[in-house]
């Protein structure tokens, strides 16, 4: 069973919930952000947020869930993901 949802905060990233046939009541949830205080420890949590995201699709893609909305999500985890992208070129330069 997943569960997607977004935080309350509005740039909050999605979070999806994958729970075990096994153990209902056990969560793998996916997405957490940190403070940082060295650029290159950013760009190593953006680069770990990217391939998460990655994992989401992946989840998604395998789960039994409408087209439309897998669509839409791998819509909104793509934008999230090209977002990622240009941040850690921007914080490369």
């Amino acid at each position: 069973m997943v569960f997607i949802f977004r935080s309350r905060r509005k740039k909050s990233p999605l979070i999806i919930q994958v729970s075990d046939e096994e153990s209902p009541d056990h969560y793998r949830r996916v997405a957490q952000k940190k403070k940082f205080d060295d650029e290159s420890v950013r760009i190593q949590s953006l680069i770990k947020r990217i391939q998460e995201i990655d994992e989401k699709i992946k989840i998604i893609l395998e789960e039994n869930v409408s087209d439309e909305a897998k669509k839409i999500i791998i819509h909104e985890l793509g934008e999230e993901k090209r977002r990622l992208e240009e941040e850690v070129k921007r914080l490369r330069r």
